[in-house]
């Protein structure tokens, strides 16, 4: 779980300036595991997603009292989104048990079942590279005018 310590903090992934792709989806999977986990032990606690709208970093792991949670689905609380009810949730640390949960969870490679793709765009480096003799004979007439002054 990588990721964790960044989910729970506003200023996690340098504010928000650094959040790696797919990362809701390492969110989903460390939710969905604790949370199975702190059942199991008999936590009073639950992980649930929270996309936080403004500034910083909007991909927040946070934890609730199992009271509050409990209208909500496993998946409700792995996916939450903006504008949903989980906003209303209190925001709480993790209870003893929790603790456990999280400290086994670190160790149990969750990150593995997380596959993230990424590709380049073809078309719009297509494009990109097509510019580039426009650019270089613009900034070499730039810098010829500079040395002109």
């Amino acid at each position: 779980m990588r990721f964790l310590d960044d989910m729970a903090s506003k200023e996690g992934f340098s504010g928000g300036d650094a959040i790696p792709v797919g990362i809701e989806l390492y969110r989903e999977v460390y939710v969905r595991y604790l949370n199975r986990l702190a059942l199991a032990m008999g936590s009073e606690v639950r992980a649930y997603s929270y996309d936080r709208s403004g500034c910083h970093n909007w991909c927040l792991l946070l934890f609730a009292p199992v009271g509050e949670t409990a209208v909500f689905s496993e998946t409700e609380l792995a996916l939450g989104k903006p504008g949903d009810d989980l906003a209303q949730l209190s925001s709480v640390h993790p209870d003893e048990l929790m603790e456990l949960a999280i400290e086994s969870a670190r160790d149990a490679d969750l990150d593995a079942c997380v596959g993230v793709v990424v590709s380049i765009r073809e078309e719009e480096l297509a494009f990109a590279l097509g510019t580039v003799g426009d650019i270089a004979v613009k900034l070499l007439a730039e810098a010829g005018s500079d040395e002109e002054e």
